[in-house]
């Protein structure tokens, strides 16, 4: 009987994240647990795997349905295709139809999110990116899946264009979500689960992730005459700073004091979109993209600019998330976190030269 369980197993599946997802058009397909797990819930898998529920219980990605800034927006665009990325399973869907002000606890698995069986479940199987051990294989069915050890795993949900209005669901040519293809045009030397899922971690520290924001941020700024040389290094990401959400931004802020609440100027970094300057207005095309580049050989993950001194005396970097037009419905951390602060390196003035005096003659005395 094991024997056969691990040749079942050990068949690697070629499955690819195409196969796995739906792009958002449509509720995944195919996720039905093995006979003896008696739920999607990711309650279920507790039992067995304790560790790793409660890493994922306290990710964004269990809270992709819940979390306020998601919930903000939502308000304002019950769209079903946000339902399809952020509410994936059949189940969610079907509770969430026709929904705009939700009831979460009322909707089954709703609060749950991006669960463990949008990544795990398939076809009454449990997908595994490596050879299950005997213990695996006497609880459940499984079913390895090397592909979910890669960035194109990953690039199911985290890559896609910007979606036409109405269902179905259809994409326009210009991307919304770039990440995977960021990654595609560096050096390629870690993939995605290297940094987001570290030591098989399943809490998946990323852009709401502070501590990951200030090892992966720098500062440099030069004064040069009445201006400031700035760069902002992303040192190591894999991408472009900010990804993801198109409403990210870095804040540069310039102070007079250390702790003044209003900024002498504000420097804004990420993606900008527009309507397009012909044809459909209801989509978007890219305008500008002031985000930190990706690294590629040879190259540094780095955006420079300079800015007016303007008496400036220390500065701080900031982390922005939501539309601008959910931002009067949220606040705190919502809204934005900082990252880093520190002092604006003042430019260093010479002393005057001292005139000589005339041979012979003596020197001024002090009164």
């Amino acid at each position: 009987m094991l024997g056969s369980l691990w040749s079942f197993a050990l068949a690697a599946a070629a499955l690819s994240a195409s196969v796995l997802f739906e792009g958002a058009r449509r509720p995944l397909r195919g996720v039905t647990p093995p006979p003896n797990i008696p739920s999607l819930s990711a309650h279920d898998c507790s039992t067995c795997h304790d560790a790793i529920y409660k890493q994922w219980l306290a990710s964004r990605h269990a809270q992709s349905f819940t979390n306020r800034i998601f919930v903000a927006s939502f308000r304002r665009e019950p769209l079903s295709w946000c339902v399809y990325c952020h509410a994936p399973l059949p189940e969610q869907a079907k509770a969430l139809a026709g929904a705009r002000h939700i009831r979460v606890r009322a909707l089954p698995l709703v609060d749950e999110g991006v669960n463990c069986a949008v990544c795990h479940i398939r076809n009454g199987a449990i997908l595994s990116a490596r050879a299950p051990s005997a213990a695996a294989l006497r609880a459940h069915r499984m079913r390895v899946v090397p592909s979910l050890a890669t960035s194109d795993f990953c690039g199911g949900c985290h890559q896609f264009n910007v979606p036409r209005p109405g269902l179905p669901v259809r994409y326009t040519a210009e991307p919304m979500q770039d990440t995977l293809a960021e990654w595609r045009r560096t050096t390629r030397n870690k993939e995605c689960q290297d940094c987001h899922m570290a030591g098989g971690g399943h809490a998946f520290p990323g852009g709401h992730d502070v501590a990951l924001l200030r090892n992966t941020l720098r500062v440099h700024i030069t004064p040069k005459n009445d201006r400031l040389q700035i760069e902002l290094e992303a040192n190591g990401a894999g991408h472009r700073v900010p990804t993801g959400d198109p409403f990210r931004r870095l804040q540069l802020q310039l102070l007079s004091e250390e702790q003044a609440a209003t900024p002498l100027g504000t420097y804004s970094f990420g993606r900008r979109f527009r309507n397009p300057p012909h044809g459909d207005k209801d989509t978007w095309v890219l305008a500008q993209d002031l985000s930190i580049p990706p690294p590629t050989q040879g190259t540094t993950a780095v955006r420079s600019f300079t800015a007016k001194a303007m008496g400036a005396k220390y500065w701080r970097l900031l982390f922005s998330y939501p539309a601008p037009s959910s931002r009067a419905d949220l606040q705190g951390d919502d809204i934005a976190v900082e990252v880093l602060r520190g002092a604006v390196p003042q430019p260093i003035r010479e002393a005057p030269t001292p005139t000589a005096l005339p041979p012979g003659r003596p020197a001024p005395s002090r009164p």
